[in-house]
């Protein structure tokens, strides 16, 4: 079992996206362009729940607490197959440690986790798959929980974005060249205690024919010192129905660095 202590330094350090409480509000009894945002929202949901297969390439942008223009790039993908087939690689930035973690399950009975720096490989029986997303939503910093929820309605995950209040529909408007549905809110985050909670900016564009979440930006929180930039920028360029083959949802451990 991964252990809070053995997180390396440099994510010890600083969590950019931290476990949350709550979720989006439900659009009934919401009025006006706070209904219509929510009802987006909603259909988004209903898109992931419908799709056949999935995958995606993203790349996430950080500017760390304080900084003004340390920028760290991080890569992670995604493939999944309903019910069970499910692929994840997180790959840090090697300026920040180059960690690799890798959560995956064939459609069988167990998901499986993989990480680089513990060299630890984990398998998780059913009923205990969650498992696999909360102990690598830390080093992952949280980018395992961002679609896990929605790709498995069923299993109890809890997406990082918080609470979202203040929830607004942009103008009409279109991102890399197609039309996209801009959704705007305050994200209330905070640690699975309660504590800490705070509001934080955030946008979330989606695709307008898909529903499906072409990037999430969380902003530098109200309050911050004056000129700091606190900033996380998930960009998704993915494949809705994607033919996926059995070869798609197995990893191969590095010899070198794994330990199973």
């Amino acid at each position: 079992m991964v252990q809070l202590q053995a997180f390396p330094r440099t994510l010890r350090r600083i969590i950019l996206i931290v476990f949350v409480f709550g979720s989006a509000p439900a659009a009934v009894g919401a009025q006006g362009p706070e209904r219509e945002a929510l009802e987006y929202l909603e259909r988004s949901e209903k898109a992931y729940a419908a799709l056949s297969s999935y995958a995606d390439q993203v790349r996430t942008e950080v500017k760390p607490p304080g900084a003004t223009s340390i920028i760290e790039q991080h890569r992670f993908q995604t493939r999944f197959r309903p019910s069970r087939s499910y692929w994840f690689e997180f790959r840090e930035d090697q300026a920040a440690g180059g960690d690799i973690i890798a959560i995956w399950c064939d459609g069988g009975d167990y998901f499986e986790t993989w990480w680089s720096t513990t060299r630890v490989h984990e398998r998780y029986g059913r009923g205990q798959g969650s498992n696999a997303f909360a102990l690598t939503a830390y080093p992952t910093m949280s980018t395992a929980l961002l679609l896990a929820p929605s790709l498995f309605p069923g299993a109890g995950l809890v997406s990082p974005l918080g609470k979202l209040e203040s929830v607004s529909l942009a103008e009409p408007t279109t991102f890399e060249g197609q039309p996209a549905v801009v959704i705007r809110a305050n994200s209330r985050i905070g640690y699975q205690t309660g504590q800490g909670a705070r509001l934080r900016p955030i946008e979330i564009t989606l695709d307008a024919q898909t529903m499906l979440v072409r990037q999430i930006v969380q902003d530098t929180p109200p309050g911050a010192p004056a000129g700091s930039i606190d900033q996380i920028e998930v960009t998704f360029d993915f494949q809705a129905n994607p033919v996926l083959g059995s070869s798609d949802f197995s990893y191969e451990i590095p010899s070198e660095q794994g330990n199973d």
